[in-house]
């Protein structure tokens, strides 16, 4: 998921780079330096879309960051670029020094992350995206960042990561509207990790969610008869819920009317 980051930041960025305005007489005239600017970014768009050439890319980066050292968007794309090439630490310099120069950019704080990620830096890492959250609550990626990352520690044994990694899952399915491949293996997190009591729907004809599901102590609740319309014909779908484990208790109701 981080190298689809990595590489979605790079065609992202290059195709929001500045380019030349078709209505010509309005715009203003620009300099050697911005024309040689924008030749460069047109360059680096060829050789990502066209010719799959990240090294072509990379070197028409380092041009445009030659004439203008502040451009931030150049820095990420050249970084994520680097990150591609499993280039790890010219990645980490270049976004060390654009989150310097520029700490407002949640998207050069968003790269970082990916680099301390796979470093496995984890002091670094939260430092990274507490500042992306801090700026865009509403990230995705970054999420999707701290749940691989969470997953990942799990796995190894650290327990302390299970608190990291339910947020995150719980985030993402919020985020990702029930939609897409990062919704499924969020969802599938929170059912596993979690001890709330959680709802969810499933297609009555996916035998092997409805028995995950069961695993981990859903029952069927209800059936949502034509719940949706699937490869020209409706489907049904059944509503799954699981009970908390350890429910809490109540003191009994006094007897007699309140007075």
């Amino acid at each position: 998921m981080k190298r689809g980051i990595a590489l979605a930041l790079v065609v992202g960025f290059s195709s929001t780079m500045s380019v030349s305005s078709p209505d010509v007489a309005t715009a203003a005239p620009k300099n050697k330096k911005q024309l040689d600017i924008e030749k460069h970014e047109w360059m680096a768009q060829y050789y990502l879309r066209r010719a799959d050439d990240y090294a072509g890319a990379a070197t028409e980066y380092k041009a445009i960051l030659a004439l203008d050292p502040e451009n931030a968007d150049a820095s990420i794309a050249l970084a994520s670029i680097y990150l591609h090439d499993k280039k790890d630490k010219l990645a980490l310099d270049v976004l060390t020094k654009l989150t310097r120069k520029n700490p407002k950019n949640p998207d050069a704080w968003l790269t970082l992350a990916s680099v301390q990620a796979k470093a496995g830096d984890d002091k670094g890492l939260k430092v990274a995206l507490d500042k992306v959250f801090a700026l865009d609550p509403a990230n995705l990626n970054a999420y999707s960042i701290l749940f691989e990352r969470s997953e990942k520690r799990l796995k190894d044994g650290d327990a302390s990561a299970k608190a990291d990694a339910l947020e995150a899952a719980k985030k993402i399915m919020a985020l990702s509207r029930r939609q897409g491949p990062e919704y499924k293996l969020a969802e599938r997190a929170v059912v596993e990790l979690s001890g709330d009591p959680i709802e969810l729907t499933v297609y009555d004809d996916n035998a092997r969610a409805i028995a995950l599901y069961r695993k981990f102590g859903f029952e069927i609740e209800g059936r949502h008869r034509g719940y949706a319309l699937r490869d020209g014909r409706y489907v049904d779908a059944l509503t799954m819920a699981r009970l908390h484990p350890a429910p809490p208790a109540f003191a009994p109701a006094p007897h007699g009317d309140p007075e």
